[in-house]
């Protein structure tokens, strides 16, 4: 009895610690939740947020409730490892995810958002706009050193095809000082091998790629887009979004200038002067 007590408080422990992450975007290591049970270490569960946490702590509180004797005790101390593990590993995490969160609330200085398309006007590229710095924090990967380091500055995922024309290879990730950057003058098209690991959809109204959660949590923003659409393949066009025009139909029909065509006409103008 006393055991199944030490279950349920590991189990409400978990519960409380997924209440206090709710909404924050973190993911539970596969050999992590082995410590729940055995058997999630083979099963295909992706722990990403607190409902699905829940629904994997109150299956294994029921598994754990039906062992017995040495697996009891075995049980138990997977219980207590994952509490442990939660809040020695995963709280920091959420934690200073909270936090960036809240400091990227105030955008001021910062000229561009998550998921603008942009150009650096230094070396010629475009690509878009994954995060910024309020000032420099990764001096090692800025190339320029005679720049202001307390400008803000933005990672960037670059174009492939404009990063093998101005270096010779492709680029995966650029680190840019906002005076090396501005707006693309016009809807560009990116091809990035990288794009589905960051964006999910792309606004051809607004010009803009919208991120995903874990970005837009870490970045909150109005990201809301009523002509998004999904991106296929991690590559996207520019004109994606955009209403279609519908296509003209053959004159043949008549239907494209709201006459009548040739033969039509013929055919009426023989019948009215019909006996």
């Amino acid at each position: 009895m006393a055991s199944r007590g030490l279950a349920l408080a590991c189990y409400r422990a978990i519960l409380r610690w997924g209440e206090a992450a709710r909404g924050t975007p973190f993911r539970i290591k596969r050999d992590h939740l082995a410590e729940l049970s055995p058997a999630l270490a083979e099963a295909y569960v992706a722990v990403h947020d607190v409902d699905t946490l829940r629904s994997v702590a109150r299956w294994a509180f029921k598994e754990h409730r039906e062992a017995k004797d040495a697996e009891e005790q075995q049980a138990i101390a997977s219980a207590l490892e994952a509490v442990r593990l939660l809040n020695a590993e995963y709280s920091p995490l959420v934690k200073d995810l909270q936090d960036r969160r809240l400091a990227n609330t105030d955008r001021k200085g910062v000229t561009f958002r998550v998921g603008d398309v942009v150009e650096n006007i230094k070396e010629g590229y475009h690509g878009i706009v994954l995060g910024w710095d309020r000032v420099c924090k990764k001096p090692a990967m800025v190339k320029y050193k005679n720049l202001r380091f307390d400008q803000p500055f933005y990672s960037i995922l670059p174009d492939q095809h404009d990063s093998v024309r101005a270096y010779g290879m492709p680029r995966v990730y650029a680190y840019v000082a906002q005076e090396h950057v501005q707006r693309s003058a016009k809807p560009k098209q990116i091809a990035s091998c990288n794009m589905g690991n960051y964006f999910e959809a792309y606004s051809g109204l607004q010009g803009r790629y919208i991120p995903r959660y874990s970005l837009r949590f870490e970045y909150p923003d109005d990201y809301e887009a009523h002509d998004a659409v999904p991106l296929e393949g991690g590559t996207d066009i520019a004109d994606q979004g955009k209403k279609a025009r519908p296509k003209k139909k053959s004159l043949s029909t008549g239907l494209a200038t709201g006459r009548a065509p040739r033969r039509a006409k013929k055919a009426v103008m023989e019948e009215k002067v019909a006996p």
